[in-house]
């Protein structure tokens, strides 16, 4: 697991610096194209999962440069993609126009891993464009 954090490092601060220059959906393209490099599936997807969100979440909380939901999300994705398990990143938003909240997380089998709690966010498409309220949000950088 520490190549996978030493790769979190280097990282969630790159994904961080793209998403703020060239957007998430191009980012997300990126990081889909790097994920050719899969060495196949292999072991329990969800325990794969959950080391791997560990290992990502405390990269991006306790790394030199804090990474929020979105680049974790987009990291964890990458990690899971390369060793074969698949997995959606999803966005969801929560509140009006005076209190906007969005909130980031990676789903493998049903299971959501991401810092905080998916479950009050409606989410919208990302690759799409679209939003409908109170749906979750896929970022369809798996297909």
């Amino acid at each position: 697991m520490w190549a996978y954090f030493s790769a979190s490092l280097v990282l969630l601060p790159v994904v961080r610096v793209a998403i703020a220059f060239v957007g998430v959906q191009r980012t997300a393209g990126w990081v889909k194209a790097l994920s050719r490099f899969s060495v196949g599936p292999f072991g329990d997807q969800i325990l794969v999962s959950t080391q791997l969100h560990r290992v990502v979440d405390v990269a991006g909380r306790r790394g030199p440069i804090k990474a929020t939901c979105v680049p974790q999300s987009l990291v964890l994705w990458w990690l899971l993609a390369v060793r074969g398990v698949e997995a959606s990143v999803r966005i969801g938003s929560i509140g009006d126009a005076a209190s906007f909240t969005a909130h980031a997380w990676v789903e493998v089998d049903g299971s959501a891993f991401g810092r905080g709690e998916h479950e009050p966010f409606g989410a919208f498409d990302l690759m799409s464009r679209t939003h409908t309220p109170g749906q979750a949000l896929k970022v369809d950088v798996d297909g």
